[in-house]
């Protein structure tokens, strides 16, 4: 059996694209053999688990305002803000070994705490935590100073471990790894008591199928807006593919990082040009990183309308591009879905 491409193979991406939706119970009745003319861009598929409204809601939504927003400034203060604060405070009185240990159990604790409540993992929390463990063994390692520098660079580093890594075609038990930006961004999702993410058969499996003989849909068909969410990635090849280009190149920026501030500290420059160009390069390089996802998200958005179309009408790209217009309904919806990501993404 070859093994899976990280960005989706062309034939795993055609079967997901045509057969595999969750919540589907019955079979649906293939478009792509009806003749062009009148019916060319194909019959609504009113049989989905989710509609292009249903996608609408999900993303249209404040991100700045609201709940949302502040459990996910606190999850960033308890992951990443207390740590640094703890490490800041604790350093000139018990020493950086100690103090980088001690920092990191915060967000150890919000991951251990995270996985007994909810059975699902705190991304944010635990590379923050494993980052600071990491950086403590490496001044026990290596106590010289100019060395213990590159303890700071652990955090990106680590980041961008856990994005490479989660590209792999991994399982554990029921549950997908997934691409850690894909899992930031669920992060951030507001959940509601409908919330079925703890459902591993329903929401966390790539492949689901439902028995022929199940009867009613609805106790199926993702209800939350972070379960509908879930259900875009299962169901859209394109959408899922992008997330994993997002995933790789800040995976592969942040490792960049790291081999920088190696050779920095490798160089003559002294020991505060080496903290102060490693800090400039880790600006600048983020900024570049997060304009290319700020334009790299309209073409997510425009792939994904497309990929959606093909399976909520039953259209293709070539029979949009032949017809040169679409039906009233179809027009609306798809002038909702094509501003969602700027709502979830920025």
């Amino acid at each position: 059996m070859p093994w899976p491409s990280l960005f989706g193979s062309k034939a795993e991406q055609k079967t997901d694209d045509s057969t595999e939706l969750v919540g589907e119970s019955r079979p649906r009745e293939s478009t792509a053999s009806q003749p062009h003319g009148d019916n060319e861009l194909g019959q609504r598929n009113e049989d989905m688990p989710m509609s292009l409204q249903d996608a609408q809601d999900i993303m249209n939504f404040k991100f700045v305002t609201g709940r949302p927003i502040m459990n996910f400034i606190l999850a960033v203060l308890w992951s990443i803000g207390l740590p640094i604060l703890l490490y800041r405070i604790l350093q000139p009185r018990i020493g950086q070994v100690a103090g980088m240990i001690i920092a990191s159990l915060p967000p150890l604790a919000i991951v251990v705490w995270r996985m007994w409540k909810t059975r699902t993992p705190d991304p944010l929390g635990l590379v923050m935590g494993v980052s600071f463990f990491i950086s403590g063994l490496l001044s026990i390692a290596q106590p010289d100073q100019r060395w213990q520098l590159l303890g700071e660079s652990v955090i990106p580093l680590m980041l961008g471990l856990f994005c490479l890594a989660s590209l792999l075609p991994w399982k554990f038990g029921r549950h997908n790894l997934q691409p850690l930006v894909f899992q930031i961004v669920r992060q951030i999702m507001p959940r509601g008591e409908n919330d079925d993410e703890d459902k591993p058969n329903e929401s966390h499996n790539v492949r689901q199928t439902v028995p022929q003989h199940v009867e009613d849909e609805s106790d199926t068909k993702p209800k939350s807006k972070n379960a509908k969410l879930q259900w875009l990635y299962i169901n859209l090849p394109k959408f899922r593919r992008d997330m994993r280009v997002l995933t790789a190149v800040w995976g592969v920026t942040l490792m960049l990082n790291f081999v920088v501030k190696i050779c920095l500290i490798t160089s003559p420059a002294t020991t505060d040009q080496v903290r102060n160009w490693g800090y400039a390069e880790l600006g600048i390089v983020t900024v570049i990183t997060a304009i290319f996802t700020f334009f790299y998200t309209g073409i997510v958005a425009s792939r994904t309308v497309q990929d959606f179309m093909e399976k909520r009408v039953g259209i293709s790209g070539e029979a949009v591009g032949r017809t040169g217009n679409f039906a009233q309904g179809v027009d609306r919806d798809a002038h909702g879905f094509s501003n969602m990501y700027g709502q979830i993404m920025n």
